[in-house]
C-alpha cells in the first residue's frame, strides 16, 4: 500500500524512487549476504558451516576447487545486484508491523541468494546467453558448474538461518515446515512453464486458459514473495491471520510484475 501511494503520480516518483534507493543501501551495507555465502573459503573455520561429514577419512579441503567450483559462480550472479524488489517487501513487511529492518534481514538474505540461484538454473533451461548484461553465469563456468552452484544456493542461506542463535527451535521448526512447502511449489510451477514452452506441447496446438497461467505464475513467481511474507510471520511471532493479507498482497503483487514484463 506504501508503494503504491508513493507511485500514484509522477511528482511522487522520485519520493518513491529514494525509498527505494534506501532499502537498496540498507540491504548491501548490512552485508548479509556475505554473512550467508563468503566470497572466497581460505580456512577450516569458514568451511565448517557448508560441509557436514562423519567420515574418518583425513584430508585437506583444497579452498581454490571450492572456490572455483562453487563461491565464484555464485557471486558472479549476486554482485550483478538487480532490483532487490524481494528485500525491499521484507523490509516494507517489517515497518507495517513496526520492526527494525534488521529484524528480517537475515530472511531478506535468503530470499534474495534463492532468487539468484533460481536465475542460474532458469538460464540453462532456457537456453539463454546473457543476464543482467553480461554472459550467463553458465556461458563463463560451464553447465555442469552452473548447475551445481545455483542448487547450493537454496540451501546455503536456509542452512545459515537454520545454525542461527537469533531465532528459536520453534520457530525453526516452523519456518522448516514452510520452507519446504514453497520449494516443492516453486519446482512444480517451474516445471508446468518448462513444458508449456517445449516444442512437444506445442505441437499438441494446446493453449493453457488464463486461470491456469495465473495458476502458474502464482506457483512460481509468486512463491518467493510469499516465503518471505510466511517466514517474517514466524520471526515477528504473528498469527496466521495477521501475516494472511501481507502474505496475500505479496504474492499477487509478484505475479502482477511477473505478467507486466511479458
Amino acid at each position: 500500500h506504501r508503494v503504491q501511494t508513493i507511485a500514484k503520480t509522477d511528482r511522487n516518483l522520485s519520493n518513491f524512487q529514494e525509498i527505494q534507493k534506501g532499502y537498496q543501501d540498507y540491504f548491501t551495507q548490512s552485508r548479509v549476504m556475505e554473512a550467508m555465502v563468503p566470497r572466497k573459503l581460505e580456512s577450516d573455520v569458514e568451511a565448517k558451516p557448508f560441509i557436514y561429514s562423519t567420515s574418518s577419512i583425513q584430508g585437506k579441503v583444497n579452498y581454490q576447487t571450492l572456490n572455483k567450483a562453487i563461491m565464484d559462480p555464485i557471486w558472479e550472479i549476486l554482485d550483478r545486484e538487480g532490483k532487490r524488489w524481494r528485500p525491499m517487501l521484507c523490509f516494507i513487511i517489517a515497518e507495517i508491523y513496526g520492526q527494525n529492518l534488521d529484524t528480517v534481514i537475515e530472511i531478506a538474505g535468503l530470499v534474495e541468494i534463492i532468487h539468484n540461484g533460481s536465475l542460474i538454473i532458469d538460464d540453462i533451461e532456457d537456453s539463454s546467453l546473457q543476464r543482467r548484461g553480461k554472459k550467463c553465469v553458465h556461458m563463463i563456468y560451464g553447465q555442469d558448474v552452473s548447475i551445481n552452484a545455483g542448487n547450493v544456493m537454496y540451501f546455503i542461506p536456509f542452512n545459515y538461518i537454520m545454525k542461527s542463535a537469533k531465532f528459536t527451535d520453534e520457530q525453526k521448526v516452523l519456518m522448516a515446515k514452510i520452507y519446504t512447502e514453497e520449494m516443492v511449489t516453486i519446482h512444480f510451477g517451474q516445471g508446468v512453464d518448462i513444458y508449456w514452452h517445449n516444442q512437444s506441447f506445442l505441437n499438441e496446438n494446446k493453449v493453457p486458459s488464463e486461470a491456469e497461467y495465473l495458476l502458474m505464475v502464482q506457483q512460481k513467481t509468486g512463491v518467493l514473495p510469499r516465503l518471505a511474507a510466511r517466514l517474517i510471520g514466524v520471526v515477528l511471532d504473528l498469527s496466521l491471520i495477521h501475516i494472511s493479507e501481507p502474505t496475500r498482497q505479496a504474492e499477487i503483487s509478484y505475479a502482477v510484475f511477473c505478467l507486466k514484463k511479458k
